[in-house]
């Protein structure tokens, strides 16, 4: 509503009194730094995803390995009670022996001694047992104390398929097994989820720095749109606006917005977004290292556990037939109370070797398999097949390209 004084309105040109109602719209048909941003919400949310994958790779790999370490504690106390039970056998032996006047109440004690030693041997590998079981379920989520009912179907199956000779011919010798740690870094390379976070967060930052320079030449384009209707007039000079002007009136328009002048904002926004892409090139320069490096070094630590597998076996298998000689000796009273409890001590300890040797070894490969960023061949084990045929190209591309160079 617009009123004039009396003196204006006499002058013909304005109406005393006039009511108008008017509606103004923009939209905006173009603007660079939303597009940009769009573009950039897209990237950061895939990075969102990535940061995600990458967590649960590393919840999956924890969770595995600290199942691993529960059926290892198990394993170690199934020896330890064993153990328990073989120095019981010894001790009525020796019993028995002193009874019959065959040897001295020392051996009885020496036993006794022994048996209480083993069964704190037996206590300390419960308590290390009933950690790891808390752990897992920390990890799983479950209630504390909660029993969990642990199998190991499928780890013969997998420590079968690395111990066969379809496997065995790409890590039997220096330069196979060289040709397969390459493999396995390309892979980790191309799966690991934290190179795929930094490649969308260079390509979102690139994007700004595009959004930045555009700024200097490309216009933002704006449509806007105006109607106006009049309610009434009244008063001085009303009568003859009424007559001589139209009761709505609009117009159409399309605006270009350009900064001609910043102070500097522009050239300082674009020098900050450059310097920021190239740091992001140079973090993930840093983290395809690091992913490499993490391979290898699984790798490397997997080519130590595994030999130990068969070499630990037979090493408790020797120290078990030895300690049925001893024993059988120790019967008859041809060797001493001190050889037996050797032999039982180096039998135990062959035992426990072998048992930690089993899991030490599956645990490294459950790293191998974080480190690649894929867990299919322990997830899938349908998938074997597919797998070698990835290695076996891949060798064969190798040897291909050193018969080229």
């Amino acid at each position: 509503t617009v009123q004039v004084s009396e003196e204006l309105a006499e002058t013909g040109v304005f109406v005393e009194r006039r009511t108008d109602v008017s509606v103004v719209g923009s939209q905006v048909l173009y603007s660079e730094d939303a597009r940009a941003g769009h573009r950039i919400a897209n990237l950061l949310a895939a990075f969102s995803d990535e940061t995600y994958k990458a967590a649960t790779l590393d919840t999956l790999a924890a969770t595995a390995a600290s199942y691993l370490t529960v059926l290892r504690a198990e394993a170690l106390e199934a020896v330890t009670r064993s153990n328990v039970e073989v120095t019981r056998t010894n001790l009525d032996l020796a019993r028995i022996r002193a009874r019959t006047g065959y040897s001295g109440r020392a051996e009885v004690l020496r036993w006794e001694s022994e048996i209480a030693r083993d069964r704190q041997e037996l206590a300390a590998a419960e308590a290390a047992r009933e950690q790891a079981a808390t752990e897992l379920n920390r990890l799983l989520s479950r209630g504390q104390g909660t029993a969990l009912a642990t199998t190991e179907q499928g780890l013969d199956d997998t420590i079968d398929f690395l111990e066969s000779a379809g496997f065995q011919k790409y890590v039997s010798n220096p330069g196979n097994w060289s040709i397969f740690q390459d493999f396995y870094a390309e892979a980790a390379l191309e799966n690991a989820p934290e190179i795929a976070g930094f490649d969308t967060l260079v390509r979102a930052q690139d994007r700004q720095v595009r959004a930045d320079r555009r700024r200097f030449y490309v216009p933002e384009v704006t449509l806007q749109v105006l109607a106006n209707h009049n309610i009434n007039g009244s008063g001085i000079g009303s009568a003859a606006f009424e007559s001589a002007l139209d009761d709505d009136t609009w117009s159409v328009g399309v605006q270009f917005t350009l900064p001609l002048f910043s102070g500097g904002a522009l050239r300082s926004d674009l020098s900050r977004s450059r310097h920021r892409l190239r740091q992001l090139e140079l973090e993930r320069d840093v983290v395809r290292e690091n992913v490499e490096a993490r391979i290898r070094s699984a790798l490397q630590r997997i080519g130590g556990s595994y030999p130990a597998l068969d070499l630990s076996r037979q090493a408790a298998d020797a120290a078990s037939r030895n300690l049925e000689l001893v024993t059988d000796q120790y019967s008859r009273g041809a060797v001493s109370v001190t050889d037996l409890i050797d032999a039982q001590e180096a039998a135990l300890q062959a035992r426990l070797s072998a048992a930690d040797a089993r899991y030490a070894f599956l645990i490294d490969f459950v790293a191998v398999q974080r480190a690649a960023g894929d867990f299919q061949l322990l997830l899938r084990p349908g998938r074997t097949a597919d797998w070698m045929n990835q290695v076996e190209h891949f060798f064969k591309q190798r040897q291909t390209t050193g018969l080229k160079r």
